[in-house]
């Protein structure tokens, strides 16, 4: 379960690193070795909380983890 977590990450940060469109990208090594935490704390210092929110969402659904996203926007309804 450790190994499929961690590729999600990985993949999540991907997205992060390639670019979203409406985002700017988060250079590469800022998240290189970086936890979930850290990611957190890098995505909100660049996105704001309302953006890293909103990229989240497009992030997981491009991932196929729509039931997260659904979940997601529940929580945060005013930020989507």
């Amino acid at each position: 379960m450790s190994e499929v977590l961690d590729l999600l990450l990985e993949l999540f940060q991907w997205n992060l690193i390639h670019g979203v469109e409406g985002f700017t990208s988060i250079p590469r090594g800022q998240l290189e070795n970086a936890t979930r935490l850290a990611t957190v704390d890098r995505m909100v210092q660049q996105y704001h909380e309302d953006g890293a929110v909103k990229i989240t969402l497009e992030i997981l659904r491009k991932m196929g983890q729509n039931k997260l996203a659904d979940e997601l926007e529940k929580k945060f309804p005013n930020n989507v």
